[in-house]
């Protein structure tokens, strides 16, 4: 983020960290309020990513901070595609809402996303090159469509059912 707005006041972010990061270096947080704490403390390096997470053999990774970065080769509404060339294991952090419906995949596998940094969608990545998309196909969308096809269908039928009457 290049802006900040606090207390009525807008600041510029000097260095600010790009739309779409990995870093190596992360806290993990069992929930929002959890996440929250540990953003706002003064002494939180913008460089270590704060995820939530229940998972057991996902645990906190502190060490030096360093940022690699990844270049974001499509970015549609629904579909976003990024690659990546990390020296090392981390979390790739893309700074877009992680709302519901959105699907990971890196190299093809599906994988599972975090909240990152309280309201971005992060990833695990290992080193080396990746290919990562974010797919949003939330799970009413289906449900509507078939919806509607079986809608057209039965409107369809009851008319040419009347014409055929006549």
């Amino acid at each position: 983020m290049k802006y900040v707005y606090d207390n009525n006041n807008l600041s510029v972010v000097d260095n600010p960290l790009p739309k779409v990061y990995i870093t190596n270096a992360y806290i993990i947080a069992k929930n929002g309020s959890e996440s929250l704490d540990f953003l706002t403390k003064e002494s939180m390096d913008p460089k270590v990513a704060v995820v939530e997470s229940d998972n057991p053999n996902f645990v906190t990774k502190k060490n030096t901070p360093e940022i690699s970065t990844a270049k974001i080769e499509i970015y549609k509404p629904n579909y976003v595609r990024i690659t990546t060339h990390a020296l090392f294991d981390g979390i790739l952090v893309l700074t877009d809402t992680n709302f519901p419906g959105w699907e990971a995949y890196v190299n093809g596998q599906k994988s599972s996303i975090y909240f990152a940094n309280y309201l971005f969608r992060g990833i695990r990545l290992t080193a080396g090159t990746n290919i990562v998309e974010f797919k949003y196909q939330p799970a009413y969308l289906n449900t509507a469509f078939l919806l509607s096809g079986i809608t057209i269908f039965m409107v369809l039928f009851l008319s040419a059912k009347k014409l055929l009457m006549r």
